[in-house]
């Protein structure tokens, strides 16, 4: 063994190895996962090359399609069989068959090789003074993308998507937009509307309070809302809570203005309810007794069947009580007087088709053309509109809303 032992032999040959054997490369996690994505990405092209097939190709697949269909036409008794089974065997639809079979016999092969999607004409901007527009109606009023789109094109001010006034408010700093659920949980309960076929048929009574004015008192606001279209009948505040005397008081002056109901609905609240079982109070006997209005009561600790008073109370207290400190009563009243003006006349609701509540009130309501109406905005002017005016209201009379009610027209 040329004079050394096996030992040495061994140390010699391991020494070799490690000469001409480099040694493995330390790695970390992040370089494996990066190698490993990056062959991924390369695979995923690959395969999507291979899967693109040629613009003629896809032609004559086209035109054996409507060859198919040429002959089953011939053979088959009508011609909506003759596409249905062309359409079946070649896995497409009957709109899409007769398209390609009127553009080969216009003009060939050539006429059924794809075309570029690419659209047309490129999609106008939006106007810097809608997109400004659009943000202080939501921060003077707190309008979802919904309301805001709908009302800009109701007031022809501008046509924008619900979608487009969401890309405007999800890219301005300081506007937080909370996402619902666009059907709210039913727990299993079948839910009905107070739905009503005519005005006055069915009112809507309730209180919003205490609200503190800056005078250090507090005041109550009673409201009233009819059934059929969403009018609100009475809207009047005053210091401290409504007692029974002071509601009926202010139900007379609103059945002064616009007739009696046939019912008014309210909730379980001391003024309405009595504590004692089959009970009633001196509210509830002077409108059944007295006036012959009936007083039905909502089912206890469930709110949700004076919904459309809860909802009016939800708009006053989001778009006017939330966004102004009124120094006392009479400023309390004039502003609310001013918003309910607004509200029956000119501000769309969602449940009517972004109408006016006027409209199913009287049958009448005025045309809308910019932001004059909207208290707080009477001084914007909107390019394009600036000779717009205001139009007035229709009068709002017990007889007209009683000519609602007829069953055959009623001419003034």
């Amino acid at each position: 063994m040329n004079g050394k032992t096996k030992t040495e032999h061994h140390q010699e040959h391991k020494v070799q190895k490690r000469q001409t054997v480099k040694r493995k490369a330390k790695t970390t996690r992040f370089q494996t996962e990066a190698r490993r994505r990056q062959a991924d990405l390369e695979w995923r092209k690959r395969q999507q090359q291979l899967g693109k097939t040629q613009p003629l190709a896809v032609a004559k697949a086209r035109r054996q399609t409507v060859r198919r269909y040429r002959h089953l036409k011939e053979v088959s008794p009508t011609e909506r069989e003759a596409a249905e089974q062309a359409a079946r065997e070649y896995e497409t639809s009957l709109s899409t068959l007769r398209r390609w079979e009127k553009l080969h016999r216009q003009g060939g092969l050539k006429a059924l090789l794809p075309q570029s999607k690419r659209p047309q004409t490129i999609q106008r901007s939006t106007p810097p003074w809608v997109k400004g527009l659009v943000v202080l109606l939501r921060l003077q009023y707190g309008w979802g993308q919904h309301r805001l789109s709908a009302e800009l094109k109701r007031r022809q001010i501008y046509s924008l998507s619900h979608r487009s006034v969401r890309k405007i408010l999800d890219t301005h700093p300081g506007i937080t937009i909370r996402t619902y659920h666009p059907k709210g949980k039913s727990n299993g309960i079948a839910y009905r509307r107070w739905g009503r076929p005519c005005p006055n048929d069915l009112w809507h009574i309730d209180f919003k309070g205490p609200l503190s004015l800056a005078d250090g008192t507090e005041a109550e606001v009673v409201i009233m809302i009819d059934a059929r279209s969403r009018y609100c009948v009475l809207a009047q505040a005053q210091i401290g809570a409504f007692n029974t005397a002071q509601t009926q008081h202010a139900c007379q002056q609103a059945f002064a203005q616009f007739g009696l109901p046939r019912a008014i609905l309210s909730d379980n609240g001391s003024v309405f309810s009595s504590r004692y079982e089959g009970g009633t109070t001196r509210f509830s006997d002077w409108l059944q007794q007295q006036l012959g209005i009936e007083h039905p009561k909502i089912q206890p600790y469930y709110p949700e069947c004076n919904g459309k008073a809860e909802a009016f109370i939800k708009t006053l207290k989001r778009e006017l009580l939330s966004r102004h400190c009124f120094a006392d009563l009479a400023a309390l009243q004039v502003t609310l007087d001013r918003f309910v003006y607004y509200y029956n006349n000119y501000r769309g609701h969602s449940r009517l088709g972004w109408q006016a509540p006027v409209l199913r009130f009287v049958g009448q309501a005025p045309t809308v053309v910019g932001v004059a109406d909207i208290p707080g905005l009477e001084e914007i002017v909107i390019p394009g509109l600036e000779t717009a005016t205001l139009q007035p209201p229709p009068e709002v009379t017990p007889w007209r809303v009683a000519a609602m009610r007829a069953l055959v027209p009623i001419s003034s």
